[in-house]
């Protein structure tokens, strides 16, 4: 079974260090909003909030052909993202559709939150427990 990771949360809350991070050990292609929306204007450029949330939606569209061409080539994936609710619905959906994908979504600053001291220890726990990492947190 193929296992897709979608990291999601706020702002600055450790989501593209923790995608990076499982990403490295576990040799899993990881994808990183950030990246491509500032590719995206640098090249084309923005000049106010509209325009800004077209290159958010952009995005999300480039995601899913990417996570359409994971599934066709039965390789994991990792995708980091604010994802809004609508956004995790349609991402779900597709993997959903394709049964021998599994699908994980927890949010970096969730996962921190519930440890009482937001020691990234009970991160790397909550993953292990699932059999994602197998590896130390710094």
């Amino acid at each position: 079974m193929k296992t897709v990771i979608l990291i999601g949360g706020q702002l600055a809350t450790g989501k593209t260090t923790l995608a990076n991070y499982i990403s490295e050990k576990l040799s899993i292609p990881c994808f990183i909003k950030d990246r491509y929306k500032e590719t995206l204007a640098d090249t084309i450029g923005f000049t106010n909030r509209e325009e800004n949330k077209k290159l958010s939606v952009a995005v999300f569209n480039i995601f899913l052909n990417i996570s359409k061409q994971f599934i066709s080539l039965n390789k994991d994936l990792i995708i980091e993202s604010n994802f809004k609710q609508n956004e995790i619905d349609e991402l779900k959906e597709l993997f959903e559709k394709n049964l021998e994908y599994q699908y994980v979504f927890e949010t970096y600053q969730c996962l921190r939150n519930r440890s009482k001291d937001g020691d990234n220890r009970f991160v790397r726990n909550e993953f292990t427990r699932f059999g994602y990492v197998d590896c130390r947190f710094r």
